[in-house]
Parts: C-alpha cells; structure tokens; sequence
C-alpha cells in the first residue's frame, strides 16, 4: 500500500518496526518537508483567515536541543517545545508547521512567522492572532510587510484599557448586540497607527478597535470573585470567633479585607475598590485590525478560532 508519493521513496509496510519507524523518519528531511508544505500552501483556500496559534508540548528528553523551560499554558513545571502551526480559520485545515524553542514567548515569533510566509509563497493572507501575539513592533511589523491581521489586545496595553474606558458606560445597549441568543455587546471605532516605513519615512495607517463585552461572562467572574471573598470572610470570621485572636496566615486574607483592632476588638472590611479594580475589565475583548471592519465579523472569526469564551 502507497502512503506517499514514490518521489519520496516512501512506501507503507504491513508491519512497522521500530527500526522500519527509525529508518523512515530520518529520510524526512526538512527540505522534504519544506517541499511538501509549499505544495500543500498551494491548495489552500485562498479567502479564508490564516489562524496561527503555538501550543506547549512537554518532555522529558535530555536529547532535544530545543527543549526548554518556559511559559506553560497547562503550566507544567517541565521543558518544553513549542510547536505554532498555520490553519484555515474556515477550512480548520492545517497548512504549517514549526517548532520552536520551549523558552521562546509567542509576541517574538512573528518575525518568523512572515519569512516562513514568503518561502512558502502564501498569498493574501490575513492573520488572525490572539493577545501572546499582540505587541506595538508586531502591529508595525505587519503594516510594514503589507499583512492584514485581527489580534486581541492584552489588558497589559494602555490601549486595551484606554478603549474599555472609553466605551464602557455605551457599550451595553440593545442596539449593540452582535450574536444569537447570547448577551454579546459590541462596538467599533476607527483610528490610524502611526510608523516608519522601510525607508523611514513617517507613515499612517487606518486601524479598526473592536471592542465587545460578554455580560454573561462577567457575572461568572464576579460570582467566582465574591463566592472566595465571602468564604474567606466565613474562615476569618469563624477564627475570631473562636479564638479571639488574629491568625497566624493573616496575609491571605488582607488582599480583599482592611484588618483592624480598636480596644480589643478585631475589625474586618471589605475593601470595595480592590474587587472593583479587578473586575474593570472582566466580560470585556479589545480586538484590533487592518481588515475587519464589523464587530460581528470579527466576534465571530475569533468564535471559530475558539478565542473568546
């Protein structure tokens, strides 16, 4: 049975050893691959969203050069390697792979990533990212390459709590829902980035701000939130009571509660502003992009990329 084309002197065998496996994957080399990735770009659709995402894979092995420890999305405490990969937002097909260096942070792959895109010859791609990719370089570096890209903001960026700020007391308006059966609230709002080209010459491109706010999602937060302040409250409470004394741990508790006594008497208040300050941003997206310029649209790109919640 043929598993590939006889170009690659590759043929299916009944039964696989170990050493038929061992044999045939050093016949793989990365020029092979290269060469079947530019061949499989080829077929790709070309009007779909381009997807690229990374994923930590954990190891054990001391004989991979580029296992390493880094951050862990299922925040094992182990070396890892970081596989990204392309696929078709609408297609869910695959069309690239890399590995990376377990210690490489996803926003320092970009680079990467566009000179992977001219080997490979992808044409009229647009980039759909989530936030780890997100940084001022990154969206310059884009507009410079002459990309479309849709990239979520992390609140880390003063323009991710900038356009909350600015938007949150409109933003949750029957007018403004953007989905089916769900409380999703939505707005756009256009500004221009301002870069140096390659010749650095000052430049000015338009932008697109999506900000959407899932109401739903910030009530579970909230209820998640005030159900382990009013369990803290219940432990703190039962201690004094029974004990008429501070505990030993008191510092887990003064992150939500101003802890005094006054004659004797232990006196424990919430600190309102400290929830409130955590909670600002909670239920809310702030997406940007040079392409899409409908909330809707872009809620639901980044749905299917199974970004939003």
């Amino acid at each position: 049975m043929t598993l590939f084309n006889d170009d690659y002197g590759t043929i299916l065998k009944i039964d696989l050893t170990s050493q038929y496996i061992s044999s045939f994957l050093k016949t793989i080399t990365e020029e092979k691959v290269l060469a079947f990735f530019k061949k499989w770009v080829s077929k790709r659709l070309e009007h779909e969203y381009i997807a690229f995402d990374i994923t930590s894979i954990s190891s054990y092995s001391e004989l991979i050069d580029i296992v390493e420890l880094g951050y862990n999305r299922d925040r094992e405490k182990l070396p890892q390697i970081n596989l990204g990969m392309f696929f078709g937002e609408e297609s869910m097909l695959p069309i690239f792979y890399n590995l990376y260096p377990g210690s490489i942070k996803d926003v320092k792959t970009l680079s990467n990533i566009l000179t992977y895109c001219d080997v490979l010859k992808i044409k009229k791609i647009k980039f759909v990212m989530d936030k780890g990719f997100y940084s001022d370089s990154n969206i310059t570096q884009m507009l410079q390459a002459n990309k479309k890209f849709t990239i979520s903001i992390p609140f880390k960026s003063a323009i991710a709590t900038s356009k909350v700020k600015q938007f949150k007391d409109s933003i949750k308006l029957p007018s403004k829902c953007i989905a089916m059966n769900e409380l999703i609230y939505g707005k756009m709002t256009k500004d221009t980035w301002e870069y140096l080209d390659d010749k650095g010459e000052q430049q000015q491109a338009p932008v697109y701000y999506h900000i959407m706010y899932d109401d739903d999602k910030r009530n579970e937060i909230e209820n998640r939130i005030m159900t382990r302040v009013q369990k803290q409250r219940k432990e703190f409470n039962d201690y004094i009571n029974k004990y008429q004394r501070l505990p030993k741990d008191i510092e887990q508790y003064e992150h939500y509660f101003e802890i005094k006594q006054n004659n004797g008497t232990i006196i424990c208040t919430l600190k309102d502003e400290v929830i409130l300050d955590e909670m600002k941003n909670e239920g809310f997206i702030v997406v940007i992009s040079n392409d899409l310029t409908n909330v809707s649209d872009v809620f639901h790109t980044y749905r299917r990329k199974c970004l939003l919640p």
